[in-house]
Parts: C-alpha cells; structure tokens; sequence
C-alpha cells in the first residue's frame, strides 16, 4: 500500500506549523510594537488658547499616523482596535490552513484509496465536513467525543464571529469566550496574546490524532 498521504500529512504537521509559529511570533511582535511605539509619532498639528468666562482654557489636536485626537481615542485605536484587527486576521488565517490542509488530505485519500465520493460531495462544509469524509468514507477512527474536537470547533465559531458578525459575542460563543484565558469582551471578542498559539497547538495535536488513525489504517490493511 502507497503512503503518499500519510508523508504529506507529515509535511503538514512539521513544515507548515512551523512557518505559522514564525508567522505567529511576527504578529505578537508586531501587535506589541505598534503598542510600544505609537507614542512616540504623535505630533501637535493644532494648538489654541481661548478666554471664557474670565478663565483661560488652552486647546490643541494631535495627530498620529493620519489619525486626528478631536475624533480618536489613541489610546483605543492603538491599543485595542489595531490589535484585535491584527490578530484576527491571524486567526483567520490559521483557521484556512487547517481547513484547507484537511480537504487536500482528503483529496490525497480519496486518489489513494480510489474513493469514488469526494469530499465536496458532503453535507456540511469546511472543517466539519473533511472530517466527516475522513471518518465515514475513509474510515478513520477519530473520536468526536474528545476534548480535542471540541476546542477546535469553538475556534471555528470564533473564526465565523469575526468573518460574518465582526467579532460580536452571541450566545454561540459567549461561554467559550469567559471560560477561554486568551479570550475577552463585553459585546466583541478580544483576542489576547496566547490565543493563535492556542489554536496552533489544538490543529497540530489534532493532524497528529489524524496521523495516528491513518497509519493505523494502513498497518491494518496489510
């Protein structure tokens, strides 16, 4: 039996998580960057003292990186609205890898096996239903029931939050967002530092349950 699958399951889980640590890490420099340093580009474009009520009052509008302090907070925009901005992109994108690396295992399977169904033609979509192929047409043992699992479909509707609801905390999510340390909000999600690296850790531990199953499959079929 071939194993062209199974080595590039392996090519997902060390090169490719790899590179998204990397990825990571530039994107937690890049967020406490942009906190440390935005300070230091503000300038005073506007300034103007005005006498009312017999008191002198003084006024002046900064700017920083286009931005006018009459219409923004710095500190909310810079601290909290770019960050969340960046790291939910992040998410976004580790969230298309998994998605993305789980269908091409599944079209790499379904070529090895010569499965007539394809992963396409599943109900449901995404994630869920490449790991409904995995485990009804290629027959993988893979547990739903596990902790695992579950974390990573919380992640998915965090993803969907902030793709089709721009981040706004539902009943969907409201529970996992107080229970998760690297989550926070009121009416949007926060993603805090720790978070991707999160979600990174649960994708490879789940490849690597994937892993497992396949290379059971073809140590059976031998």
């Amino acid at each position: 039996m071939k194993t062209t699958a199974l080595s590039r399951l392996y090519d997902y889980m060390t090169f490719e998580t790899i590179v998204l640590h990397s990825y990571i890490n530039r994107v937690e420099n890049d967020v406490n960057q942009g906190i440390k340093s935005y300070k230091t580009n503000i300038d005073v474009v506007f300034e103007e003292e005005f006498e009312e009520d017999n008191q002198f009052f003084y006024h002046s509008v900064e700017e920083c990186e286009g931005l006018d302090s009459d219409t923004f907070s710095f500190e909310s925009v810079f601290e909290e609205y770019f960050p969340r901005l960046q790291r939910a992109s992040a998410l976004i994108t580790l969230c298309s890898f998994f998605e993305h690396s789980l269908i091409r295992l599944c079209n790499d399977l379904q070529k090895e096996f010569s499965i007539g169904l394809n992963v396409k033609d599943i109900n449901g979509r995404g994630i869920e239903s490449a790991i409904t192929y995995l485990i009804k047409v290629v027959g993988l043992e893979i547990d739903k029931g596990t902790q695992v699992y579950s974390e990573i479909m919380n992640i998915q509707k965090i993803r969907h939050s902030f793709v089709h609801q721009d981040g706004l905390i539902t009943d969907k999510v409201d529970k996992y967002v107080d229970s998760n340390e690297y989550l926070s909000g009121d009416t949007k999600i926060n993603i805090n530092d720790g978070f991707l690296l999160h979600t990174l850790n649960y994708y490879k531990v789940f490849f690597q349950s994937i892993h497992d199953a396949l290379s059971k499959k073809y140590h059976n079929s031998k």
